[in-house]
């Protein structure tokens, strides 16, 4: 895969999780107003996990993401651990500098403190015409690192480009 070819990945791994993951759901560092919709939040300070379920919709000015259920395990210090958003095809879209970024996945994991990503179970992102797609993705946003692997059922991962304009 070229370097441009990772760069625009990233981009787009940059533009829409980081974001989403981080700001939106710890409410820091965040210039836009945030707004989580459930049917119902568990949160549990004891266990540090804050579980929300049943259409859950996360929404900023530029972001917004689907789920059936969004969990977010904290450690002692009240610091994001992880985050796990799940259900049948959670999904997300950012529309930032008029570019449209859309994911898909049956579940998206993150972990902020290694910036890592990953998008397991029909996993798929695109920015415009440009797609990559595989059974798990995985995105290293502290190396600008993206890996896509197919399974048994899915043989193997498709990445199409559309060439950008000078």
């Amino acid at each position: 895969m070229s370097k441009a070819t990772l760069n625009t990945l990233n981009k787009i791994l940059h533009l829409v999780l980081m974001p989403l993951l981080i700001m939106s759901l710890t409410g820091k560092a965040s210039a836009n107003e945030v707004t989580i919709e459930a049917e119902h939040l568990l949160a549990n300070k004891t266990q540090g996990l804050s579980t929300y379920t049943g259409n859950v919709i996360v929404k900023d000015e530029e972001i917004t993401l689907w789920a059936d259920t969004v969990d977010v395990y904290f450690d002692k210090n009240n610091q994001i651990q992880k985050m796990v958003a799940q259900g049948n095809q959670t999904k997300f879209h950012s529309k930032q500098n008029n570019q449209l970024t859309e994911g898909f996945a049956d579940k998206v994991l993150y972990f902020p403190d290694d910036e890592r990503a990953e998008l397991i179970g029909q996993a798929k992102l695109s920015q415009q015409e440009s797609t990559i797609s595989g059974a798990h993705i995985k995105a290293n946003l502290k190396t600008e690192k993206i890996e896509a692997l197919s399974n048994t059922t899915q043989k193997r991962i498709k990445t199409t480009f559309q060439p950008t304009s000078k």
